[in-house]
């Protein structure tokens, strides 16, 4: 499991993930979506979602891949959890996560609008992956 940090931003929110390697900083930034959207549903997982997404780097390749994952969110009714980044490679990755459904009654913390480019970067910082976007809320 990886590890993020929700940062202030003047108007939105952002979030910085790392990992010991481009999925796993990736999937620190999904753990902090979702954080940000509310706490996991008592539901059981219900199903599996698997992403294919393509870019021209890795920072467009991660914006592009959490507005997937909040597509699911907004409206397939899915809270995802227990990703995993299978495969990355030259700005390509494969995605599996559990899906659960969301309830009537699901309280949302923030409602995301986009992940969005701006202040977004994907960098090796010593031994460790660094990954980070900022969320239109």
């Amino acid at each position: 499991m990886g590890k993020f940090e929700i940062i202030d931003h003047t108007a939105d929110i952002g979030i910085k993930g790392w990992g010991e390697n481009i999925g796993s900083a990736f999937v620190s930034c999904a753990e902090g979506l979702f954080h940000l959207i509310g706490d996991r549903p008592d539901e059981r997982v219900v199903t599996e979602v698997t992403k294919e997404v393509a870019s021209f780097s890795w920072e467009e390749l991660l914006v592009e891949w959490l507005n997937e994952l909040v597509y699911e969110f907004d409206v397939n009714h899915y809270y995802l959890c227990d990703f995993c980044v299978d495969g990355w490679q030259q700005f390509r990755l494969s995605s599996r996560s559990s899906a659960v459904v969301i309830p009537e009654s699901y309280v949302v913390r923030h409602y995301i609008k986009a992940v969005t480019y701006y202040g977004a970067f994907v960098r090796k910082v010593g031994s460790v992956w660094v990954a980070q976007v900022i969320i239109d809320v």
